[in-house]
């Protein structure tokens, strides 16, 4: 198993496992087998594009974070984050000015 497989099948368990989820329910979620699930958490099958876009919905991720390419499971809500703390700054500033 390469890396990247490793880190999928990795993700993916624990994304399932933090929120006290079965394999069993996953599995409905996304209609899959039970079976699939757990072989694409022991890296024996490999996610469909499809199933890749149902997972991060799920568990909302992105892609990005389930392949391992960032440890910021969602980057968007970071950047609104981000985007709410400048603008609460901004003000702090515009009314300190006054």
């Amino acid at each position: 198993m390469n890396e990247i497989n490793r880190t999928v099948s990795s993700r993916l368990r624990n994304l399932r496992e933090s929120v006290d989820m079965k394999q069993g329910t996953l599995a409905r979620h996304l209609g899959v087998a039970q079976s699939t699930v757990c072989n694409w958490e022991h890296g024996i099958r490999n996610l469909t594009p499809s199933h890749v876009e149902d997972i991060c919905e799920v568990f909302k991720v992105t892609p990005d974070y389930l392949f391992g390419f960032t440890t910021i499971k969602n980057q968007g809500a970071v950047l609104a984050q981000a985007l709410d703390e400048l603008a609460r700054l901004k003000n702090v500033n515009c009314n300190e000015e006054r």
